[in-house]
């Protein structure tokens, strides 16, 4: 194989073969202690408008181990919005994961103490639908493999009555400037 071709097939193939945010191998984070709520820390990501406009919001999610050991959480961010009265139901968009049967799977990640791995969340957040189900966001909480971290969020979500409420879901990254 020419050399060129080979180190295109190379690079191509470590910059998609793996999610940004995981470091480690699929044993590693297999092993690694479950994070827990006390673990980490949660809160909103500056985003500069990159979710709003044209009927939309959203916010990023930046989670940070702010223990003193390494941790694991699951590869996929699972988030569930909260108004008022609690959970509001939701369903998430995960660009690929309908092409990925039974389904995305996906090795927890491994976060080393102080690293932060950042997720984004965009939806509909104005009565545009011809019957509208809308919620006042309280606040959002990520599931960990042990109970879930919570943060604080205001904003409007809606939906189709008749299909739910969606929203786009990003995959973890890694944080830089957000």
């Amino acid at each position: 194989m020419h050399p060129f071709r080979a180190f295109a097939r190379l690079f191509f193939v470590s910059l998609f073969a793996a999610p940004v945010a995981a470091q480690t191998s699929g044993k590693d984070a297999m092993n690694a202690t479950p994070c827990t709520a006390r673990d980490v820390t949660l809160k909103p990501g500056a985003g500069n408008g990159n979710f709003n406009g044209m009927g939309h919001s959203g916010t990023y999610v930046i989670l940070t181990n702010s223990s003193r050991y390494a941790c694991s959480v699951p590869g996929l961010p699972q988030l569930t919005f909260l108004d008022a009265n609690g959970p509001v139901k939701t369903e998430a968009d995960l660009p690929g994961a309908r092409f990925m049967h039974p389904g995305p799977q996906v090795l927890p990640i491994v976060l080393q103490p102080k690293q932060s791995i950042t997720t984004g969340a965009r939806w509909v957040d104005g009565p545009v639908f011809q019957d509208n189900l809308c919620y006042k966001l309280t606040g959002v909480t990520l599931a960990l493999r042990e109970g879930g971290a919570h943060m604080a969020l205001t904003g409007q979500m809606c939906g189709e009555r008749s299909r739910g409420v969606h929203y786009d879901l990003q995959r973890y990254g890694k944080t830089s400037g957000h």
